[in-house]
């Protein structure tokens, strides 16, 4: 199955047959997105998914380094604030961020360092293949596509002779 380009929170609702981003099975998610490739906004960078946060995204915390310099120009000594993944994008980057600080965030980094993102700052990567199992919601829509696909193929084929 080729995976469509696009937002993740929407390639979830698709997949998971519901109506909205809080009714996901978030462990199910975890092991759908693991391995797939997504485009952050606003800096447009490529990553391969690792895995999701353990909190939400105004929950999970990680340290900032932060440079303090005597006239505020960031050359004098380095310190360190916890912060939430939702406040750094906010007050940091200055981004309006909406529905995502109720849910996890998307971890791009390495097990040791990892680097969280807002799922509804990241969108899926085109050309990609879904290489997991289907589950039988996702078979019954990928062989409607296909039926619907060949019978216009058939009718074209008609025509030629």
């Amino acid at each position: 199955m080729i995976i469509k380009p696009g937002p993740v929170i929407d390639f979830l609702i698709a997949n998971q047959n519901v109506n909205n981003p809080y009714e996901i099975d978030w462990s199910k998610a975890k092991r759908m997105l693991k391995n797939l490739r997504i485009k952050t906004r606003p800096s447009n960078t490529e990553f391969k998914i690792v895995g999701l946060s353990e909190q939400v995204c105004n929950e999970q915390l990680f340290t900032l380094k932060q440079r303090n310099g005597p006239n505020g120009n960031g050359d004098g000594e380095v310190k360190t604030v916890e912060v939430t993944v939702y406040d750094y994008f906010v007050n940091h980057r200055h981004m309006e961020i909406g529905y995502s600080p109720t849910l996890p965030c998307i971890n791009v980094g390495k097990p040791k360092r990892p680097t969280y993102y807002p799922i509804e700052l990241c969108n899926l990567v085109s050309l990609q293949r879904y290489t997991k199992s289907l589950s039988t919601h996702q078979r019954s829509n990928s062989c409607g596509e296909i039926s619907s696909e060949t019978s216009g193929e058939s009718e074209s084929f008609g025509r030629c002779s």
